[in-house]
């Protein structure tokens, strides 16, 4: 017969297993937190005159320049940080600075003498990369992203060129956009500074890698009847996700395994209508009653985001998301009168 401490060892290690495994289940059962919805953009206020940059965390809004012209172009969040990419208005000079913000915490990337823009961010570890434009003396425009802080060329000194958009996949850095001869377009993207030409009257907005395949989406101007076709090109080849007879753009591309989702506008009737595509079915966010667009496109979870803005009945652009086709408003307090929003991006 067992002795009577060798009985209380086991139950004492008996319970300590039922306690492990109650804490471990109730653990699993807990509710995940709500995901976090982040959107950066501009607002205009009534007091200051002046449209600044500005970002949300859910509906808290967050200034980043208050009393300086800007605006925000694009997010990035990992853990806790919060990365915006944009730019500002220099007065004395007339230029502007490109730029990021950490955490509302500035740094900029050109000097403001001249026109720079940074209209993408990705970030990987500690590693900050951002993709924009900077003009010079003799008015030429560099396609250009930089890595930390130091810029690296994608096109020729002298010419026009443009960066839009920036993801990282791995070792390789993928930057899209333009370069602009006599007036005329050549849609393009960068894999590690190599060029991939996708065709001219093109003008691509974003970018976005899976695995082996790279997805570029924006406005192939090539279309019959004059009409601009939105689309998107999945390693070079095109798919149109308008109709002939629609003329439409995309903003924002984004891809959850098989399928692609694209967020742009269509610009067929008076008054241009918000929408999202997915695998070319589209989505009306808005009605076309009153002008709004869509910019950013984000899933997450099999939900949906896109962010934009809708005009009110006075003509004022109103901040707003969409949340599988449900409106949220945007707002910077009493004296917001209007707003842009350009990205979206969602985590927990």
């Amino acid at each position: 017969m067992k002795s009577f401490k060798s009985i209380l060892k086991n139950l004492a290690c008996l319970g300590l297993m039922v306690l492990f495994f109650t804490a471990c289940k109730s653990n699993d059962d807990e509710p995940l937190p709500d995901p976090i919805v982040y959107v950066s953009g501009s607002t205009y206020s009534n007091s200051s005159e002046i449209e600044s940059a500005i970002y949300w965390k859910d509906t808290v809004a967050t200034n980043l320049d208050a009393n300086k012209i800007g605006a925000g172009f694009s997010t990035f969040v990992v853990g806790n940080d919060v990365y915006v990419a944009g730019y500002e208005y220099v007065n004395s000079t007339g230029g502007t600075i490109a730029k990021y913000w950490k955490n509302g915490v500035a740094t900029n990337l050109t000097d403001g003498n001249f026109r720079a823009y940074a209209n993408g961010i990705f970030v990987v570890g500690n590693d900050v990369y951002v993709a924009g434009t900077e003009m010079d003396s003799n008015g030429d425009r560099v396609a250009k992203y930089w890595k930390n802080g130091t810029a690296v060329n994608l096109s020729s000194v002298n010419g026009l060129a443009e960066a839009n958009a920036i993801f990282v996949s791995g070792n390789d850095v993928y930057v899209v956009g333009a370069v602009f001869n006599n007036g005329v377009s050549t849609a393009l993207y960068w894999k590690n500074g190599t060029t991939v030409n996708l065709g001219s009257k093109i003008e691509l907005r974003s970018i976005f890698v899976s695995g082996n395949d790279v997805y570029v989406a924006g406005s192939d101007y090539n279309n019959n009847n004059n009409y601009d076709a939105a689309a998107y090109w999945k390693n070079g080849n095109k798919t149109a996700v308008s109709t002939p007879n629609e003329s439409a753009e995309v903003s924002s591309i984004f891809v959850v395994g098989n399928d692609v989702y694209v967020a742009g506008s269509d610009y067929t009737n008076d008054d241009s209508i918000a929408k999202y595509w997915k695998n070319g079915t589209a989505v009306s966010l808005t009605n076309g009653t009153l002008d709004a667009e869509a910019k950013s496109i984000f899933v997450f979870e099999n939900d949906v985001y896109v962010a934009g803005y809708e005009e009110n009945a006075q003509g004022a652009r109103q901040v707003k998301y969409w949340k599988n086709g449900v409106a949220k408003s945007l707002k910077n307090g009493a004296n917001q009168s209007s707003g842009q929003a350009y990205s979206i991006f969602v985590s927990r």
